[in-house]
């Protein structure tokens, strides 16, 4: 399985790094969501 790796020498390292970053973004922009539409009245502070 490891010889057919001869044009992706980094590229899944570039694709991992996307979707980490791409995943983080979209968990705080749902965290911040969620944080100012129920934080008004919610009983975490």
């Amino acid at each position: 399985m490891a010889d057919k790796t001869t044009g992706y020498g980094g590229k899944w390292k570039k694709w991992l790094a996307i979707y980490a970053v791409v995943g983080v973004i979209a968990y705080l922009i749902i965290y911040l969501v969620f944080f100012h539409h129920g934080g008004s009245g919610g009983g975490l502070y």
